[in-house]
């Protein structure tokens, strides 16, 4: 089953994009690794992840989703480690 990397850049200061990661928390499992950078799971094909998220940014911001088969980390803790790798052997 899909993993997905998903990236953002919110160009626009001061705006709201709660709803945003409002969306990106209903994928299951999901983490947040960095500010802009995300790992879900998702039984929906990338372009239909794209799409759907898409509609929460604006058309100056850019999104990328990248489907994930491996992924080595460092400065990472343990946890956040272990809980990548679990998302991405579902």
């Amino acid at each position: 089953m899909p993993a997905y990397f998903v990236c953002y850049d919110l160009k626009k200061q001061g705006q709201d994009y709660a709803h945003l990661k409002s969306q990106l928390q209903q994928f299951h499992p999901h983490m947040q690794i960095q500010q802009s950078v995300w790992l879900i799971h998702s039984l929906a094909s990338t372009e239909a992840v794209k799409n759907h998220l898409g509609a929460f940014v604006d058309s100056n911001d850019s999104l990328i989703v990248i489907q994930a088969s491996e992924a080595k980390t460092q400065g990472l803790s343990f946890l956040e480690d272990y809980n990548i790798q679990v998302i991405l052997k579902r």
